[in-house]
């Protein structure tokens, strides 16, 4: 287990002028768990993709649930390596409570205006296919058991 400190030094690291510095601090972050969450989620707006990204990842690997509107949002993130893992992320949250997420994303879509509900269904594709790897995934160790 970490310590405090080291907890609270990948946080700053999380703040580094180097953007590969603040992808590592949230790789090791995201295998740390709760303390991390609130600092990830505000590296969801990192400018680097990659810190973005691994951001994203470090959520859903943590499994918290803070990360769900967050990682919505990411979904329209201009860069296909960053939606696509906040879709991953999205759909491992899915598997741990579906009805929680279905619910965040349904009430983000009501509020999201009429001209941009074309663009996130584009996005919620994306994330739909994700869970529906994952899901598949999950079957096929069901099966190998």
């Amino acid at each position: 287990m970490e310590s405090k400190e080291d907890v609270e030094s990948l946080i700053q690291a999380l703040k580094d002028e180097h953007w590969d510095v603040r992808r590592k601090a949230a790789w090791a972050l995201g295998n740390l768990g709760e303390p991390a969450v609130e600092p990830l989620i505000q590296a969801l707006r990192d400018e680097y993709p990659d810190v973005r990204r691994k951001a994203a990842w470090a959520l859903g690997n943590i499994g918290d649930f803070r990360a769900i509107e967050p990682l919505i949002q990411a979904l329209r993130d201009e860069y296909s390596d960053v939606r696509r893992q906040a879709a991953r992320s999205l759909a491992v949250l899915t598997v741990l409570s579906e009805e929680i997420v279905k619910t965040t994303i349904h009430d983000y879509e009501s509020k999201i205006e009429e001209q941009d509900r074309d663009s996130f269904q584009k996005f919620k594709k994306l994330y739909e296919q994700e869970l529906k790897k994952i899901c598949n995934g999950l079957a096929w160790k069901q099966v190998e058991i």
